[in-house]
């Protein structure tokens, strides 16, 4: 099972509010999973309520990467459930990474010292079925630096990311991705790669809101084509053309997934 506990779109339905961000809870393989936690603390602690979602029962955080609209809610899964074990990508910004300044090497401790936290640099198994694909982003993740522009200039340095693969009995994939920084094709060929099988269904934000036409147009076709996609649910940052135009190509096998969605 999935639910959407964090959007900008959805129902707002029993306190429920929409707001920029992405989390999605699923319970996979006999693990209780949250992947991202959404823009703000409050608004997470709210929705998880409304939803009637206990975060007290959550083995597994898994943040995508590091950016405000997708980690700021485990600061309250934390607080409410020390024995959670959280994954992060080995990102500077979150302890990661061994940096060099003048000479000098240094080391930012945890983001979140107080509990089980692993950072991760490679794909890899976390628990039975339940995979995290590890990628990195060639663009910094501001959408004015977008599309594609300068990649060798300095400030394209680019951020870790995770996504997590949930490998059904019967071998089929669901891959669910945060903002799509790393470009919604690499992780997927990364992915295919790891399993060196196609990705059946992907969930989240694709990232696409900055993107023309003409762009999302041949990102579907290869979605399809290329890496064997057959089912969509897009969330967060996917943006409106393109969930039409993944609407039009996938059928019934698309649908946008916003707050308070499940299935």
């Amino acid at each position: 099972m999935m639910l959407n506990l964090y959007d900008a779109f959805g129902k707002e339905e029993n306190g429920a509010m929409c707001e920029w961000g992405l989390s999605i809870y699923a319970e996979f393989r006999g693990k209780k999973i949250v992947f991202d936690s959404g823009g703000s603390a409050v608004i997470f602690e709210k929705n998880a309520k409304a939803l009637s979602f206990d975060l007290t029962k959550v083995d597994i955080g898994v943040l995508s990467h590091d950016h405000w609209d997708h980690s700021s809610g485990f600061s309250h899964l934390v607080n409410v459930n020390p024995a959670v074990h959280l994954f992060m990508p080995d990102d500077i910004a979150l302890g990661g990474e061994e940096f060099q300044e003048h000479k000098k090497k240094y080391r930012i401790g945890y983001r979140y010292p107080q509990i089980d936290t692993d950072l991760i640099a490679e794909s890899t198994q976390i628990a039975k079925g339940i995979h995290l694909i590890a990628t990195r982003s060639v663009l910094t993740g501001v959408f004015s630096k977008y599309p594609k522009s300068h990649l060798d200039s300095e400030e394209f340095k680019g951020i870790p990311e995770l996504s997590l693969a949930l490998e059904a009995e019967d071998g089929s994939i669901t891959l669910l991705v945060g903002c799509s920084h790393s470009g919604i094709e690499n992780i997927l060929k990364a992915a295919k790669k790891y399993f060196n099988r196609n990705i059946n269904r992907v969930v989240g934000g694709l990232h696409l809101l900055p993107y023309d036409e003409k762009y999302i147009k041949n990102l579907v076709t290869q979605l399809k084509d290329e890496y064997g996609v057959c089912f969509v649910n897009a969330s967060h940052c996917t943006g409106d053309v393109a969930q039409q135009l993944l609407k039009k190509s996938f059928g019934k096998n698309y649908s946008a997934f916003g707050l308070g969605d499940r299935f």
